[in-house]
C-alpha cells in the first residue's frame, strides 16, 4: 500500500541527543511540536514521556548541558535573520531565559566553565566582521570580554580548573591558529 503525501508532511524527528550532569536525564531536540525544540525525559523511568523545556517559534538549533545538574544552555537561530544564535539558560528553579539579545548580532557558544555558572561565547557585536571572546556568568548576565581581536575568534572548551579558555583564531582560509587565555588575566598563549 502507498503512503499518501500528507503521511511524510507528518513525520517528527529526535535527534542532538545529550546528558544531564547528574546523568538521570536525557536533552533532545525534537521538531515534535512543528519547530525544532529542547525536550527533556528522565532516564530509568520506563515509559516516561518527555517535557519540553525550550518551545518557541525560533528554532533551537544545539543543547549544552551544564556542569551542574538541571543546567543545560541551549542555541536557537532567528527566522529571519541566517545564522543569529540566541541562548537561553535553564536551572533547576528557574524558567529559560534569554542570555543574549540582539538579534543583529551573532553568538557562538564556546563551552561551560567548570564552576557551572560561566560560559565562554565568540560575538561581533563590536565589528560585524571581527568575533571577539567573552566570559557570560549565566546567573547574573554579568559579560567580560576576554579577547578582543581583528579576526575571527570561535571560544571552544575550558581546561578542567577552569583557568583556560581555548579559542580558535581564523584569519583567512589558510591562515589559523589556537591559543590558550587565562581567564582571569587574559594573557594569551600560542
Amino acid at each position: 500500500m502507498p503512503f499518501e503525501f500528507e503521511q511524510y508532511l507528518n513525520v517528527r524527528a529526535a535527534y542532538g541527543p545529550t546528558v544531564d550532569a547528574a546523568g538521570d536525564r536525557l536533552y533532545f531536540l525534537s521538531d515534535l511540536t512543528g519547530s525544532p525544540a529542547l525536550w527533556s525525559v528522565p532516564l530509568g523511568e520506563p515509559g516516561a514521556w518527555p517535557e519540553p523545556l525550550v518551545t518557541r517559534l525560533d528554532r533551537v538549533r544545539q543543547a549544552f548541558p551544564g556542569p551542574r545538574p538541571r543546567s543545560v544552555g541551549d542555541r536557537g537561530r532567528r527566522r529571519r535573520q541566517r545564522a543569529r544564535a540566541a541562548f537561553s539558560a535553564r536551572t533547576a528553579r528557574r524558567h529559560p531565559r534569554p542570555l543574549t539579545h540582539d538579534p543583529a548580532v551573532i553568538h557562538w557558544f564556546g563551552g561551560w566553565h567548570p564552576d557551572g555558572r560561566t560560559i565562554a561565547v565568540s560575538t561581533n557585536e563590536r565589528e560585524e566582521r571581527c568575533f571577539d571572546v567573552y566570559l557570560l556568568d549565566v546567573e547574573s548576565g554579568a559579560r567580560r570580554c576576554l579577547w578582543q581581536t581583528d579576526g575571527v575568534c570561535e571560544a571552544g572548551q575550558f581546561s578542567p580548573d577552569g583557568t583556560t579558555l581555548l579559542v580558535h583564531r581564523s584569519d583567512g582560509p589558510m591562515d589559523h591558529a589556537v591559543f590558550s587565555i587565562n581567564t582571569a588575566t587574559g594573557g594569551i598563549t600560542a
